[in-house]
């Protein structure tokens, strides 16, 4: 795989909530009114353990993340269609968390400025996986306007 250089003026995260003993297998980004029509260039998970709200993070959780696929809708198509999560993981969690690394030795998946419709995207999961409490996956999103 060979990874383009391109000019980002900025960068954002995204937390898609995942409500505590949810038995969903399908969850839906919330819509993110700073990120439209905005042209994309990169996204990722970043290794994160909490969100900006103390939500905790499902980045981290490898049991969570090797069943986990996301769908990102834009071109007025699923564009990307179940990607699995792993593949947007390229940094390791913060040291002495205790958790598997598993993770993307290629780096960022880069994209070409599309322009994603972040509340038509979604993540999969392979079976219903409830979590004790609410937490997030959390999505950094590598932008231009």
């Amino acid at each position: 795989m060979q990874l383009t250089n391109y000019q980002v003026a900025k960068y954002d995260t995204i937390s898609v909530p995942f409500p505590a003993l949810s038995g969903q297998t399908k969850i839906m980004f919330p819509d993110q009114p700073q990120l439209r029509y905005v042209k994309t260039f990169g996204i990722e998970l970043p290794a994160m353990n909490f969100d900006i709200n103390g939500n905790t993070a499902l980045n981290c959780l490898t049991t969570y993340l090797a069943k986990s696929y996301v769908t990102l809708y834009f071109e007025g198509k699923e564009g990307c269609y179940q990607m699995p999560l792993l593949e947007l993981k390229s940094t390791e969690a913060p040291a002495g968390a205790g958790i598997n690394n598993i993770r993307n030795v290629n780096g960022l998946i880069t994209f070409n400025g599309q322009k994603i419709v972040w509340s038509k995207c979604y993540i999969t999961l392979a079976n219903a996986t409830p979590f004790g409490s609410n937490s997030v996956f959390i999505f950094g999103v590598y932008y231009n306007n």
